[in-house]
């Protein structure tokens, strides 16, 4: 899933061929081990108690205290160490689509996975040719216009260090920007994306819809694994995620619940990672992303729709008079709109509307119920963490109190949208113009009983975990590495 911010962040860019100077030594190490994960320093979070594999239970005298160190366990036979492989996964996300390609690789003990390339695709995602959006968005252009720059890029990678297409296996996984469409219509996407990934001579892994557990599960899976806590063995934190039309919970149960629980719960799922049993509890929310929870605020009756908004701030100037929403076809009236704390409320009762939907599992309030949630220390990621990083917030003693105060300060009162643009740098983008609407649903999503009714001191929020930006796709290449030869 991508995170609806701007992608125009630096990326390695490919060294020219023929290149030796060395300088371009340097550059080529960099490039190919930016991604081994760093030892932080040990966390002062209270454990989760991970299984050592093969154990049925934490024995009841360390229910409260640090899980035991392992015990050295020497490196893997030769004939069980794994090749180094090469994979490309491309995340097909509700606001946009971008590649990533991984070297993974055992390091004697557990498995290295490096990010050696990352691209992102303009303008539209592949959920975008459904159809309906004009001419050129039939599903049969997916391929040819929404993944072939990918690839063309990807191709000029490959050649900057010797590889052919052929040696690397691409993945298309889509998250819940195709979950919300028709499955003949997705069907039709995913057929011209196999197609445009076999001319160019790529082999074609999956090409599928991801469910909302997996791709909890492999958000999960790739925070631990930047944080070095799979090869320390250590106790893991949970990640909550946000997106553009979906949000992500994910956290490992304690021993005790992890055995009590039953084996075919479609929220659960068993993982063994360096040596280490996790029993992991993952749940999407589709409607609670970013986007789809501002449309939604945007049709509640108690919003004041589009002419008299509670969720954004006035302004009687000139520029803008309508506040563009980031939704096809919606715009804000700039001079009727007048936040107030009336706008926290209405986003409580999108996301319990949105819980109660029968698209998703269950309420969100009851997440908070599983065993090991109100133990387990949150991530958050995405567009939680933009929210408290562009109001201010991220490394405040309260974060949501901060969070609350920057919003009524700022967004609250006559002519606002000055005190706004003044907090974002003049920087009059869309970004800029939802940003009282999207913190106050992050507010109540995190917080309010309706939603997750987090702690303030129970998550904190990260854009980079040791220097890496985290992304479900690492996690995947992880995951799939990381299972234990039979």
């Amino acid at each position: 899933m991508l995170s609806p911010r701007p992608t125009c962040r630096p990326r390695p860019a490919a060294l020219p061929r023929g290149l030796r100077a060395p300088v371009a030594s340097l550059l080529i190490l960099a490039l190919l081990g930016c991604a081994g994960p760093a030892v932080p320093p040990d966390s002062t979070f209270p454990p989760l108690h991970p299984v050592p594999a093969g154990a049925d239970q934490v024995p009841p005298d360390q229910a409260t205290a640090s899980p035991p160190a392992p015990a050295h366990r020497p490196p893997a036979p030769a004939s069980a160490v794994l090749a180094s492989r090469y994979l490309a996964v491309v995340d097909a996300g509700s606001s946009g689509t971008r590649l990533h390609l991984y070297q993974s690789q055992p390091d004697g003990r557990f498995v290295t996975v490096r990010e050696l390339f990352s691209h992102a695709q303009a303008p539209h995602p592949l959920a975008w040719y459904n159809g309906s959006n004009g001419p050129g968005s039939e599903p049969d252009a997916a391929g040819p216009a929404g993944l072939q720059p990918l690839l063309k890029r990807l191709q000029d990678q490959l050649q900057a260090q010797g590889l052919a297409p052929a040696q690397v296996q691409v993945d298309v996984l889509a998250t819940a920007g195709m979950r919300l469409l028709p499955a003949a219509t997705a069907d039709a996407i995913y057929a011209s994306v196999r197609a445009t990934l076999a001319r160019q001579g790529f082999s074609t892994g999956e090409v599928r819809t991801l469910s909302g557990r997996d791709e909890g599960l492999y958000a999960w899976v790739d925070l631990n694994y930047l944080q070095g806590r799979f090869h320390r063995q250590e106790a893991t934190e949970g990640v909550v995620e946000v997106g553009g039309a979906s949000a992500q919970v994910a956290f490992a149960l304690p021993a005790e619940a992890a055995a009590a629980a039953p084996r075919q719960a479609p929220q659960l799922s068993e993982h063994e990672i360096n040596g280490v049993r996790y029993t992991v509890f993952a749940l999407s929310y589709l409607g609670l992303g970013q986007n789809q929870a501002r449309q939604a605020m945007l049709q509640h009756p108690a919003s004041g729709g589009t002419e008299a908004n509670v969720c954004y701030p006035q302004h009687s100037g000139a520029t803008p008079q309508r506040y563009q929403t980031d939704l096809r076809g919606l715009s804000v009236l700039a001079r009727g709109s007048r936040y107030s704390t009336q706008c926290r409320q209405v986003y409580e009762s999108v996301v319990q509307q949105a819980g109660a939907s029968p698209v998703n599992a269950y309420p969100v309030p009851q997440v908070t119920q599983q065993a090991g949630f109100a133990q387990t220390r949150f991530v958050g990621l995405s567009s939680v963490y933009y929210a408290f990083r562009d109001w201010g917030a991220l490394n405040a003693p309260s974060p949501a109190q901060a969070l609350q105060e920057r919003l009524d300060q700022q967004c609250g009162g006559a002519d606002a949208w000055a005190r706004v643009l003044n907090q974002f740098r003049q920087q009059a983008n869309v970004f800029t113009q939802n940003a009282c609407a999207n913190g106050s649903f992050m507010l109540a999503y995190l917080y309010s009983p309706q939603g997750l009714g987090l702690r303030s001191d129970q998550l904190r929020a990260l854009g980079r975990v040791q220097g890496q930006e985290p992304s479900w796709t690492r996690g995947r290449v992880v995951l799939q590495a990381a299972q234990p030869t039979r």
